[in-house]
């Protein structure tokens, strides 16, 4: 399909111009090829399993949210420290479990919610390693940086842009479908 779209862009308007005998198919002749050739419309723009994988993620994440609630200083330095980094996390859970439940049931939009989880854990990872109190915090927040939180964001962002790339193919395919032939 794209190789057709690509040829009908490379016709440009002196397609349009030439007279229907000239040896040149036309424009709508053209077009008319490229609409039967398209049968299926693309598919979902992320694998289901990755929604059960986000999903996961969010449940796992909220059991972490009550760690830290039960073994946090409730002051450090900050008045509201606790709170802080309870709040943090409890809004990353929701927005993973937001990015799982959009891929899960296959919706476009899941491109938004994974472009907020992939900032919000650079953010996490960042403060989880410049707020480490001894280096022995330090080293684990480095290593889950490295193993958890930059993977999971790169995942994040390649699910953005699947996404992206899968509506736009729909757009495609949807300008070049006659609606009337999916009728059923």
């Amino acid at each position: 399909m794209l190789g057709t779209l690509a040829g009908l862009r490379a016709g440009s308007l002196k397609d349009v111009d030439d007279e229907p005998g000239a040896g040149e198919p036309t424009l709508e002749a053209r077009l008319a090829s490229a609409v039967e050739t398209v049968v299926e419309p693309p598919g979902l723009p992320v694998p289901r399993w990755l929604g059960l994988l986000f999903l996961l993620l969010a449940a796992l994440t909220l059991g972490w949210v009550a760690e830290l609630w039960a073994t946090l200083p409730y002051r450090d330095v900050s008045a509201h420290y606790r709170l802080a980094w309870v709040g943090f996390d409890a809004m990353l859970a929701s927005v993973l479990g937001r990015t799982g439940w959009l891929a899960w049931r296959g919706r476009d939009h899941v491109e938004l919610p994974a472009v907020a989880a992939a900032t919000l854990l650079v953010v996490d990872m960042w403060f989880d390693i410049v707020t480490a109190s001894h280096p022995s915090d330090r080293v684990l927040a480095i290593v889950s940086a490295v193993l958890v939180e930059v993977p999971l964001a790169l995942l994040c962002l390649w699910i953005a842009r699947n996404a992206e790339q899968v509506r736009r193919r729909r757009l495609s395919w949807a300008l070049l479908v006659d609606p009337r032939s999916l009728r059923r």
